[in-house]
């Protein structure tokens, strides 16, 4: 596989309308999508493996082709003792790379 890019970062942060405040207004990030509305559901569930999620989020452009995405999780934040972080945990960051030879996107967490 030849990666081609980095799509984009996904960083899970506690309050969305400040950090949008600080990657938007002052460094100057420009919206890739408006922040959105709180969402919730099976499907939402399934997709971040969080039970119960519920969430808003937005995607800044960093260059031409790559985005931040900001994740703001409605739910208490989780515990654990080791191990990997919970999705839904603030600070917790995804990256997804675009290979060359297919569309499909590559997570990794």
């Amino acid at each position: 596989m030849t990666l081609e890019l980095i799509h984009h970062v996904g960083l899970v942060v506690k309050d969305l309308d400040r950090s949008i405040y600080f990657y938007h207004d002052l460094l100057g990030l420009k919206f890739a999508n408006e922040p959105t509305p709180w969402f919730e559901g099976p499907e939402l569930e399934k997709g971040v493996n969080v039970k119960g999620a519920k969430l808003r989020q937005v995607s800044l452009w960093v260059d031409e082709r790559s985005t931040l995405e900001l994740i703001e999780y409605a739910s208490p934040q989780p515990t654990f003792n080791g191990g990997a972080v919970p999705n839904n945990h603030r600070g917790a960051a995804h990256v997804c790379f675009k290979d060359r030879k297919s569309t499909r996107l590559n997570s990794s967490h």
